[in-house]
């Protein structure tokens, strides 16, 4: 079964006149990199609960037909 792992946090800074555009530009990659790892963890455990979901689909269909089932 998929595992989800937790999110890394993500801020939304407004600008603030005494932060350099040096440190107000670094924290805006680092948010951008942390909601790409998200968005990366997510898209693998659907992709992986797809998988499973389709599987079981296909064993509980050939259990069904094993017992005369539909």
């Amino acid at each position: 079964m998929a595992t989800l792992e937790p999110m890394k946090p993500i801020y939304l800074p407004k600008r603030q006149g005494e932060v350099p555009d040096e440190d107000y530009d670094t924290g805006i990659v680092q948010n951008e990199e942390n909601l790409n790892q998200n968005i990366n963890r997510l898209y693998s455990a659907v992709t992986e609960l797809q998988s499973e979901n389709a599987s079981l689909r296909s064993t509980v269909q050939t259990l069904r037909n094993l017992v005369g089932g539909s």
